[in-house]
């Protein structure tokens, strides 16, 4: 034996059916939205990281840029320094060589 069913059942379970193949389909493409966010903003991330790192290898290089200008100044006052200290050392020799033999 089978229920009696009302034409009017068969619709409205047609009709709850397409009711949830349209929540279906909406829920679909709210997903399919929110995947592309994602995806976007991933890729906003990545050039993010990106930037960064080309920001911090520019600072690198200019940190060893500027050291390597504060060495040379640096090596440089040292070397005027040297240059003098031995020019005082050779002229002190120098005049006790000469105070030497002037006194023989």
């Amino acid at each position: 034996q089978q229920e009696y069913q009302h034409p009017s059942q068969s619709s409205t379970e047609r009709t709850d059916n397409h009711e949830q193949e349209q929540e279906l389909i909406q829920c679909n493409e709210s997903l399919r939205c929110q995947i592309q966010i994602l995806e976007y903003q991933l890729q906003e991330q990545e050039k993010s990281s990106q930037q960064k790192e080309l920001r911090n290898a520019e600072l690198e290089k200019e940190m060893q840029e500027r050291l390597a200008k504060r060495l040379a100044t640096q090596m440089a006052e040292i070397e005027k320094r040297l240059k003098r200290d031995i020019e005082k050392n050779l002229r002190k020799e120098l005049e006790k060589e000469y105070e030497g033999k002037q006194e023989q």
